[in-house]
């Protein structure tokens, strides 16, 4: 049942080694549909996971271990993918690879130390929601900053350092608070387990401000898509709530 649990939900969850059509999805879609693929319905496959392993009841630390791995791994994998990507929303779905492998390890974890899982649970719900909005507003910026004139489209890439920021957990953001949740649950990981996390955590947020970076240099830099007219206003109230979103919400 947890193997069938881990592959079945691991596919919406854009686990490493199933992950591969997040990247090839991402870029055909329409801008709207990715939003909505990378903030919320890869997170079905997290939802799915949280209310079917025996979390919190009993320990399963092969499995722990095992989801730990492959989610550390591919918080590293999605970033070093996607620096050499050229396309903004092709980053992007590499970056949600990263991310989910983080909620993957957390999950892991949450296996292994059972009698921690409410609080580590209080955390996977704050990052999700976190990524869900950010990401959210990174994918519409996409859309928003395209169509855009010169004047207004340095305006939208200013204000997508807002939801970039917050995805790299800079201070004061949502993922700060995410992260910073996260983080104060290695210290219930079971031996290596906790040094390990508090190593690479920090060192996975280091790596995510860098692919982050990338990305809105790519968006800089003015597309064939550009054009004298506006983005249509159906895209840019969902994107300016979404980013402001991503400032208020998980604080609240």
């Amino acid at each position: 049942i947890m193997f069938l649990a881990v592959i079945g939900f691991g596919i919406k969850a854009g686990v490493l080694g199933l992950h591969v059509w997040l990247p090839l999805a991402h870029p055909v879609a329409p801008t709207p549909a990715s939003a909505v693929l990378s903030g919320s319905m890869i997170k079905a496959g997290l939802l799915g996971w949280l209310r079917l392993f025996p979390l919190g009841e009993v320990a399963l630390s092969e499995w722990g271990d095992a989801l730990m791995v492959l989610g550390l791994a591919a918080a590293f994998y999605g970033v070093v993918v996607g620096l050499t990507q050229r396309d903004p929303k092709t980053l992007l779905a590499y970056s949600s690879v990263s991310q989910m492998g983080i909620l993957t390890m957390a999950v892991g974890l949450g296996l292994t130390a059972p009698d921690s899982y409410p609080a580590i649970l209080t955390a996977i719900t704050v990052y999700a929601l976190h990524h869900g909005v950010s990401k959210g507003a990174l994918f519409l910026g996409v859309g928003v900053v395209g169509p855009c004139n010169t004047a207004q489209r340095r305006w939208a890439w200013i204000a997508l350092w807002l939801p970039a920021l917050a995805i790299a957990g800079a201070p004061l953001t949502s993922g700060m608070v995410a992260k910073e949740l996260l983080k104060a649950q290695t210290v219930n990981a079971p031996d290596p387990w906790g040094w390990v996390l508090q190593t690479l955590l920090p060192l996975s947020a280091l790596a995510t401000t860098v692919l982050l970076g990338r990305f809105l240099i790519l968006l800089a830099q003015p597309g064939a898509e550009a054009s004298s007219r506006s983005s249509p206003a159906g895209l840019v109230w969902p994107w300016a709530l979404l980013v402001a979103s991503a400032l208020l919400l998980p604080w609240w």
